[in-house]
Protein backbone atom coordinates (compact mmCIF):
# COMPACT_ATOMS: atom_id res chain seq x y z
CA UNK A 1 0.00 0.00 0.00
CA UNK A 2 2.81 2.45 0.46
CA UNK A 3 3.33 2.55 -3.35
CA UNK A 4 0.04 4.35 -3.69
CA UNK A 5 0.83 7.16 -1.06
CA UNK A 6 2.14 10.70 -1.98
CA UNK A 7 4.40 11.47 1.30
CA UNK A 8 4.67 15.06 0.14
CA UNK A 9 1.13 15.41 -0.16
CA UNK A 10 1.00 13.37 3.07
CA UNK A 11 3.16 15.94 5.25
CA UNK A 12 1.34 19.03 3.81
CA UNK A 13 -2.11 17.63 5.15
CA UNK A 14 -1.48 15.64 8.23
CA UNK A 15 -1.35 18.53 11.15
CA UNK A 16 1.80 19.65 12.84
CA UNK A 17 1.27 18.64 16.06
CA UNK A 18 0.42 14.83 15.29
CA UNK A 19 3.25 14.25 12.91
CA UNK A 20 5.55 15.49 15.48
CA UNK A 21 4.25 13.46 18.33
CA UNK A 22 4.70 10.65 15.56
CA UNK A 23 8.42 11.36 14.93
CA UNK A 24 8.72 11.34 18.64
CA UNK A 25 7.53 8.06 19.07
CA UNK A 26 9.99 6.69 16.37
CA UNK A 27 12.75 9.08 17.59
CA UNK A 28 13.34 10.26 14.39
CA UNK A 29 14.05 14.06 13.00
CA UNK A 30 14.47 15.48 16.36
CA UNK A 31 16.10 18.23 14.74
CA UNK A 32 13.26 19.90 13.19
CA UNK A 33 12.52 23.69 13.29
CA UNK A 34 8.89 22.80 13.34
CA UNK A 35 8.09 26.42 13.16
CA UNK A 36 9.77 26.34 9.62
CA UNK A 37 7.41 23.83 8.26
CA UNK A 38 4.63 25.17 6.51
CA UNK A 39 1.96 23.93 4.08
CA UNK A 40 4.09 25.35 1.23
CA UNK A 41 7.19 24.24 2.83
CA UNK A 42 7.80 20.55 3.88
CA UNK A 43 11.76 20.54 2.54
CA UNK A 44 12.78 20.11 6.38
CA UNK A 45 10.63 16.82 6.74
CA UNK A 46 11.62 15.54 3.53
CA UNK A 47 14.87 15.93 3.82
CA UNK A 48 14.90 14.65 7.40
CA UNK A 49 13.17 11.57 5.67
CA UNK A 50 15.92 11.04 2.67
CA UNK A 51 18.90 11.16 5.19
CA UNK A 52 17.61 7.98 7.20
CA UNK A 53 17.83 4.42 7.30
CA UNK A 54 16.31 2.78 4.36
CA UNK A 55 14.07 0.61 6.57
CA UNK A 56 13.10 2.75 9.08
CA UNK A 57 11.61 5.40 5.75
CA UNK A 58 10.04 2.11 4.96
CA UNK A 59 8.41 1.63 8.20
CA UNK A 60 7.08 5.54 8.21
CA UNK A 61 5.75 5.23 5.01
CA UNK A 62 3.66 2.65 5.50
CA UNK A 63 2.44 3.70 8.64
CA UNK A 64 1.52 6.93 6.88
CA UNK A 65 -0.09 5.08 4.18
CA UNK A 66 -2.33 3.00 6.93
CA UNK A 67 -2.95 6.80 8.51
CA UNK A 68 -3.74 7.96 5.19
CA UNK A 69 -6.19 5.11 4.24
CA UNK A 70 -8.48 5.58 7.34
CA UNK A 71 -8.35 9.86 6.87
CA UNK A 72 -11.49 9.80 5.43
CA UNK A 73 -15.22 10.30 6.79
CA UNK A 74 -15.53 6.51 6.22
CA UNK A 75 -12.37 5.63 8.08
CA UNK A 76 -13.55 7.09 11.42
CA UNK A 77 -16.66 4.21 10.86
CA UNK A 78 -13.75 1.64 9.96
CA UNK A 79 -12.26 2.48 13.55
CA UNK A 80 -15.54 2.34 15.88
CA UNK A 81 -16.61 -0.79 13.70
CA UNK A 82 -13.55 -2.22 15.31
CA UNK A 83 -13.92 -0.85 18.58
CA UNK A 84 -17.16 -2.34 18.70
CA UNK A 85 -15.59 -5.39 19.20
CA UNK A 86 -12.80 -4.47 21.94
CA UNK A 87 -15.96 -3.00 23.65
CA UNK A 88 -14.85 0.19 23.43
CA UNK A 89 -17.58 2.17 20.80
CA UNK A 90 -18.65 4.37 23.15
CA UNK A 91 -15.09 5.58 24.02
CA UNK A 92 -14.00 5.65 20.91
CA UNK A 93 -17.04 7.21 19.24
CA UNK A 94 -17.52 9.83 21.46
CA UNK A 95 -13.77 11.20 21.24
CA UNK A 96 -13.66 10.69 17.13
CA UNK A 97 -16.79 13.27 17.65
CA UNK A 98 -14.88 15.80 19.83
CA UNK A 99 -11.55 15.51 16.80
CA UNK A 100 -12.00 18.66 14.63
CA UNK A 101 -10.63 16.41 11.45
CA UNK A 102 -10.37 13.40 9.93
CA UNK A 103 -6.52 12.96 9.75
CA UNK A 104 -6.47 13.87 14.04
CA UNK A 105 -8.84 10.98 14.14
CA UNK A 106 -7.08 8.57 12.19
CA UNK A 107 -3.52 9.83 14.21
CA UNK A 108 -5.22 9.46 17.50
CA UNK A 109 -6.45 6.15 16.89
CA UNK A 110 -2.83 4.87 15.79
CA UNK A 111 -1.98 5.95 18.83
CA UNK A 112 -4.37 5.49 22.00
CA UNK A 113 -5.89 2.29 20.54
CA UNK A 114 -3.04 0.03 18.86
CA UNK A 115 -5.44 -2.81 19.29
CA UNK A 116 -8.44 -1.79 17.15
CA UNK A 117 -5.61 -0.03 14.67
CA UNK A 118 -4.96 -3.67 12.27
CA UNK A 119 -8.28 -4.46 11.82
CA UNK A 120 -9.87 -1.03 10.92
CA UNK A 121 -6.93 -1.00 8.62
CA UNK A 122 -7.94 -3.98 7.00
CA UNK A 123 -11.95 -3.06 6.93
CA UNK A 124 -10.69 0.21 5.00
CA UNK A 125 -8.60 -2.09 2.55
CA UNK A 126 -11.72 -4.01 1.91
CA UNK A 127 -13.90 -1.32 1.42
CA UNK A 128 -11.78 0.02 -0.76
CA UNK A 129 -11.29 -2.75 -3.33
CA UNK A 130 -12.54 -2.74 -6.66
CA UNK A 131 -16.45 -3.74 -6.71
CA UNK A 132 -16.13 -5.26 -9.67
CA UNK A 133 -14.34 -7.85 -8.39
CA UNK A 134 -16.59 -8.64 -5.52
CA UNK A 135 -18.99 -11.99 -6.18
CA UNK A 136 -22.23 -12.22 -3.66
CA UNK A 137 -24.21 -15.41 -3.31
CA UNK A 138 -27.11 -14.93 -0.80
CA UNK A 139 -29.11 -17.43 0.43
CA UNK A 140 -25.79 -19.05 2.43
CA UNK A 141 -26.95 -21.75 5.09
CA UNK A 142 -26.50 -20.40 8.35
CA UNK A 143 -23.48 -21.08 10.63
CA UNK A 144 -25.86 -21.12 13.19
CA UNK A 145 -23.46 -20.09 15.87
CA UNK A 146 -20.32 -17.70 17.04
CA UNK A 147 -17.76 -18.01 14.29
CA UNK A 148 -13.99 -18.93 16.01
CA UNK A 149 -10.39 -19.17 15.20
CA UNK A 150 -11.04 -22.95 14.27
CA UNK A 151 -13.20 -21.57 10.84
CA UNK A 152 -10.25 -19.48 9.81
CA UNK A 153 -7.96 -22.64 10.62
CA UNK A 154 -10.57 -24.98 8.18
CA UNK A 155 -10.64 -22.45 5.98
CA UNK A 156 -6.76 -21.82 5.51
CA UNK A 157 -6.43 -25.35 4.84
CA UNK A 158 -9.03 -25.98 2.76
CA UNK A 159 -7.74 -22.78 0.75
CA UNK A 160 -4.08 -24.71 0.04
CA UNK A 161 -5.60 -27.62 -0.89
CA UNK A 162 -8.08 -25.71 -3.40
CA UNK A 163 -5.30 -23.53 -5.13
CA UNK A 164 -2.39 -26.46 -5.11
CA UNK A 165 -4.99 -29.15 -6.82
CA UNK A 166 -6.07 -25.99 -9.25
CA UNK A 167 -3.45 -23.94 -9.49
CA UNK A 168 -0.29 -25.55 -8.39
CA UNK A 169 0.32 -22.95 -6.07
CA UNK A 170 -0.80 -21.74 -2.69
CA UNK A 171 0.96 -24.43 -0.32
CA UNK A 172 0.74 -22.04 2.85
CA UNK A 173 -1.63 -20.27 3.71
CA UNK A 174 -2.48 -17.94 6.90
CA UNK A 175 -6.01 -15.72 7.57
CA UNK A 176 -7.22 -13.03 9.72
CA UNK A 177 -10.58 -12.89 11.16
CA UNK A 178 -11.99 -10.19 12.41
CA UNK A 179 -15.52 -9.33 13.15
CA UNK A 180 -17.90 -6.40 12.19
CA UNK A 181 -21.10 -4.86 12.77
CA UNK A 182 -23.12 -3.80 15.66
CA UNK A 183 -23.74 -7.25 16.63
CA UNK A 184 -20.61 -8.72 15.04
CA UNK A 185 -22.97 -10.36 12.36
CA UNK A 186 -20.08 -9.73 9.58
CA UNK A 187 -17.13 -11.91 9.86
CA UNK A 188 -14.40 -11.06 7.86
CA UNK A 189 -11.61 -13.65 6.51
CA UNK A 190 -8.70 -12.08 5.27
CA UNK A 191 -6.54 -14.92 3.41
CA UNK A 192 -3.03 -14.79 2.12
CA UNK A 193 -1.77 -17.74 0.24
CA UNK A 194 1.41 -18.31 -1.11
CA UNK A 195 1.80 -17.22 -4.62
CA UNK A 196 4.18 -19.05 -7.57
CA UNK A 197 7.65 -18.30 -6.85
CA UNK A 198 8.93 -14.92 -8.35
CA UNK A 199 12.17 -13.18 -8.87
CA UNK A 200 11.79 -9.66 -7.11
CA UNK A 201 13.61 -6.59 -8.66
CA UNK A 202 14.86 -4.25 -5.86
CA UNK A 203 17.54 -2.47 -4.33
CA UNK A 204 20.03 -3.67 -1.39
CA UNK A 205 22.20 -0.75 -0.30
CA UNK A 206 22.08 1.35 -3.33
CA UNK A 207 22.25 -1.77 -5.86
CA UNK A 208 19.66 -3.20 -8.09
CA UNK A 209 19.41 -7.19 -7.61
CA UNK A 210 17.31 -9.76 -8.32
CA UNK A 211 16.00 -12.09 -5.24
CA UNK A 212 14.01 -14.69 -5.49
CA UNK A 213 10.86 -14.81 -3.40
CA UNK A 214 7.48 -16.25 -2.65
CA UNK A 215 4.80 -13.64 -2.22
CA UNK A 216 1.42 -14.02 -1.02
CA UNK A 217 -1.65 -12.93 -3.01
CA UNK A 218 -5.04 -12.42 -1.35
CA UNK A 219 -8.58 -13.40 -1.03
CA UNK A 220 -10.98 -11.53 1.46
CA UNK A 221 -14.82 -13.41 2.29
CA UNK A 222 -17.19 -11.54 4.48
CA UNK A 223 -19.98 -13.70 5.88
CA UNK A 224 -22.84 -12.35 7.17
CA UNK A 225 -25.05 -14.88 9.12
CA UNK A 226 -28.38 -12.91 9.64
CA UNK A 227 -28.65 -12.09 6.22
CA UNK A 228 -27.42 -15.05 4.74
CA UNK A 229 -24.53 -13.79 2.70
CA UNK A 230 -21.05 -14.45 1.32
CA UNK A 231 -19.27 -11.84 -0.34
CA UNK A 232 -15.88 -13.05 -1.36
CA UNK A 233 -12.43 -10.87 -3.27
CA UNK A 234 -10.31 -12.23 -5.73
CA UNK A 235 -8.21 -11.17 -8.34
CA UNK A 236 -8.59 -14.40 -10.14
CA UNK A 237 -11.18 -16.41 -12.71
CA UNK A 238 -14.57 -16.21 -11.96
CA UNK A 239 -14.96 -20.12 -11.73
CA UNK A 240 -12.38 -19.82 -9.04
CA UNK A 241 -14.64 -17.32 -7.06
CA UNK A 242 -17.29 -20.44 -7.49
CA UNK A 243 -14.62 -22.74 -6.13
CA UNK A 244 -13.80 -20.55 -3.43
CA UNK A 245 -17.48 -20.06 -2.26
CA UNK A 246 -18.16 -24.32 -2.43
CA UNK A 247 -14.59 -24.38 -0.31
CA UNK A 248 -15.86 -21.81 2.59
CA UNK A 249 -19.19 -23.74 2.86
CA UNK A 250 -17.91 -26.80 3.66
CA UNK A 251 -14.52 -25.72 5.69
CA UNK A 252 -16.73 -23.15 7.59
CA UNK A 253 -20.53 -24.14 7.44
CA UNK A 254 -19.87 -27.87 7.54
CA UNK A 255 -22.64 -27.54 4.46
CA UNK A 256 -22.73 -28.36 0.53
CA UNK A 257 -23.74 -26.23 -1.58
CA UNK A 258 -24.78 -25.87 -5.08
CA UNK A 259 -22.07 -25.15 -7.72
CA UNK A 260 -24.28 -24.04 -10.59
CA UNK A 261 -26.76 -22.02 -8.73
CA UNK A 262 -28.92 -19.76 -9.82
CA UNK A 263 -30.14 -21.58 -12.95
CA UNK A 264 -30.97 -18.17 -14.88
CA UNK A 265 -31.92 -20.19 -17.64
CA UNK A 266 -35.34 -19.63 -16.09
CA UNK A 267 -35.60 -16.06 -17.87
CA UNK A 268 -35.71 -17.71 -21.43
CA UNK A 269 -38.89 -19.38 -21.06
CA UNK A 270 -41.20 -16.49 -22.43
CA UNK A 271 -44.10 -17.37 -20.00
CA UNK A 272 -42.00 -17.02 -16.98
CA UNK A 273 -42.90 -14.14 -14.62
CA UNK A 274 -41.39 -12.92 -11.33
CA UNK A 275 -44.81 -12.69 -9.12
CA UNK A 276 -44.20 -11.36 -6.04
CA UNK A 277 -46.28 -12.50 -2.69
CA UNK A 278 -48.20 -9.20 -2.15
CA UNK A 279 -47.09 -9.63 1.47
CA UNK A 280 -43.80 -8.32 0.64
CA UNK A 281 -44.32 -5.39 -0.76
CA UNK A 282 -43.31 -5.65 -4.14
CA UNK A 283 -45.43 -4.11 -7.12
CA UNK A 284 -43.81 -5.44 -9.81
CA UNK A 285 -40.20 -7.23 -11.09
CA UNK A 286 -38.92 -6.98 -14.49
CA UNK A 287 -35.87 -8.03 -16.78
CA UNK A 288 -34.25 -5.08 -18.47
CA UNK A 289 -30.97 -6.81 -19.61
CA UNK A 290 -29.94 -9.90 -20.28
CA UNK A 291 -26.66 -11.39 -21.37
CA UNK A 292 -26.38 -15.17 -22.84
CA UNK A 293 -23.53 -17.38 -24.58
CA UNK A 294 -24.88 -19.43 -27.75
CA UNK A 295 -23.00 -23.10 -27.02
CA UNK A 296 -21.60 -24.89 -29.83
CA UNK A 297 -17.67 -25.20 -32.53
CA UNK A 298 -18.41 -21.28 -32.87
CA UNK A 299 -20.01 -19.99 -29.86
CA UNK A 300 -20.80 -16.43 -29.46
CA UNK A 301 -22.64 -14.05 -27.39
CA UNK A 302 -26.00 -12.09 -27.46
CA UNK A 303 -26.68 -9.17 -25.23
CA UNK A 304 -30.32 -7.55 -25.12
CA UNK A 305 -30.54 -4.55 -22.64
CA UNK A 306 -33.84 -2.11 -22.74
CA UNK A 307 -34.24 1.79 -22.45
CA UNK A 308 -34.94 3.06 -19.59
CA UNK A 309 -38.76 3.38 -20.60
CA UNK A 310 -38.71 0.47 -23.06
CA UNK A 311 -41.59 -1.97 -22.29
CA UNK A 312 -40.70 -4.80 -20.79
CA UNK A 313 -42.34 -7.51 -23.57
CA UNK A 314 -39.88 -5.69 -26.06
CA UNK A 315 -37.21 -8.05 -24.47
CA UNK A 316 -38.66 -11.01 -24.94
CA UNK A 317 -39.75 -10.53 -28.34
CA UNK A 318 -35.48 -9.46 -29.33
CA UNK A 319 -34.60 -12.32 -27.75
CA UNK A 320 -37.15 -14.67 -29.88
CA UNK A 321 -36.23 -12.64 -32.87
CA UNK A 322 -32.07 -13.13 -32.14
CA UNK A 323 -32.43 -16.75 -31.18
CA UNK A 324 -34.94 -18.32 -33.86
CA UNK A 325 -32.30 -20.50 -35.59
CA UNK A 326 -30.78 -21.68 -32.49
CA UNK A 327 -31.63 -24.49 -30.18
CA UNK A 328 -32.91 -24.03 -26.62
CA UNK A 329 -30.38 -26.70 -25.51
CA UNK A 330 -27.42 -24.50 -26.60
CA UNK A 331 -28.35 -21.37 -25.28
CA UNK A 332 -27.32 -20.25 -21.78
CA UNK A 333 -27.71 -17.49 -19.74
CA UNK A 334 -24.76 -15.22 -18.25
CA UNK A 335 -26.17 -12.37 -17.05
CA UNK A 336 -29.68 -10.77 -15.93
CA UNK A 337 -30.16 -7.39 -14.55
CA UNK A 338 -33.82 -6.91 -13.09
CA UNK A 339 -35.51 -3.80 -12.00
CA UNK A 340 -37.92 -4.20 -8.85
CA UNK A 341 -40.23 -1.33 -7.88
CA UNK A 342 -42.35 -1.53 -4.83
CA UNK A 343 -45.53 -0.59 -3.80
CA UNK A 344 -45.96 3.29 -3.55
CA UNK A 345 -45.79 4.57 0.06
CA UNK A 346 -48.56 6.18 2.22
CA UNK A 347 -47.15 9.77 2.33
CA UNK A 348 -47.14 9.88 -1.63
CA UNK A 349 -43.40 9.46 -2.07
CA UNK A 350 -41.77 7.80 -5.32
CA UNK A 351 -41.83 4.31 -5.14
CA UNK A 352 -38.49 2.80 -3.75
CA UNK A 353 -36.87 1.09 -6.90
CA UNK A 354 -33.88 -1.48 -6.83
CA UNK A 355 -31.89 -2.52 -10.00
CA UNK A 356 -29.63 -5.65 -9.82
CA UNK A 357 -27.63 -8.30 -11.46
CA UNK A 358 -28.12 -12.26 -11.37
CA UNK A 359 -24.62 -13.49 -12.70
CA UNK A 360 -24.14 -17.07 -13.75
CA UNK A 361 -23.62 -19.69 -11.62
CA UNK A 362 -24.28 -18.09 -8.62
CA UNK A 363 -23.44 -14.76 -7.76
CA UNK A 364 -25.47 -11.61 -7.14
CA UNK A 365 -24.69 -7.48 -6.32
CA UNK A 366 -28.28 -7.03 -4.66
CA UNK A 367 -27.86 -5.19 -1.75
CA UNK A 368 -28.54 -6.23 1.78
CA UNK A 369 -30.43 -3.85 3.10
CA UNK A 370 -34.45 -3.80 4.13
CA UNK A 371 -35.78 -4.01 0.53
CA UNK A 372 -33.13 -6.58 -0.84
CA UNK A 373 -34.17 -9.22 1.95
CA UNK A 374 -38.20 -8.63 0.75
CA UNK A 375 -36.29 -9.28 -2.86
CA UNK A 376 -34.53 -12.09 -1.88
CA UNK A 377 -37.60 -13.98 -0.16
CA UNK A 378 -38.87 -13.09 -4.11
CA UNK A 379 -35.91 -14.82 -5.88
CA UNK A 380 -36.37 -18.10 -3.35
CA UNK A 381 -40.13 -18.54 -4.28
CA UNK A 382 -39.63 -18.72 -7.89
CA UNK A 383 -36.36 -21.25 -7.40
CA UNK A 384 -33.73 -18.73 -8.76
CA UNK A 385 -31.31 -18.96 -5.25
CA UNK A 386 -31.08 -22.29 -3.58
CA UNK A 387 -33.34 -22.39 -0.38
CA UNK A 388 -32.38 -22.86 3.31
CA UNK A 389 -31.39 -26.64 3.33
CA UNK A 390 -33.81 -28.36 5.72
CA UNK A 391 -32.45 -29.22 9.70
CA UNK A 392 -32.29 -32.74 10.23
CA UNK A 393 -31.99 -34.49 13.99
CA UNK A 394 -28.51 -34.93 13.16
CA UNK A 395 -28.15 -31.18 13.14
CA UNK A 396 -30.30 -30.61 16.00
CA UNK A 397 -27.77 -32.56 17.69
CA UNK A 398 -24.15 -31.78 16.88
CA UNK A 399 -22.28 -29.66 19.04
CA UNK A 400 -22.07 -25.94 17.89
Amino acid sequence: MSHDLDIRHFLRGAPKPWLRRYFERVGVLDHIDWPSVKVRNVEPLMDGLRALDEDVRGRIVQDFSEIKLLSTPAGKVQIIDEAVFHDKQEEVSAKLAELSGFYECAFWAFFEHPECWRGAVSFAEADNKPRRQWRKRINIPTLGRAPSADDGRSLGTAIVELFRRREGRGDHCVVEQYRRGAHGEKEYYFAYPQDHRQMAIEYNNGEMTLRPHRPAFEVIFIHDDRERTLSIWHQGPRERIVDLQLAFAMAVLGREIPRESPDLDVFLDPDFALLPKPGLGIAGAQVRHINMRVLGSEPYAISVALGAKTAPHILQQALRGLTSDVKRSKLKVSKVRLRVVFDASEDGRTPATRQFDLMWPNSCNLVNDSYGILIQHMLVAHGIEPKRPMATNQDDNCDR
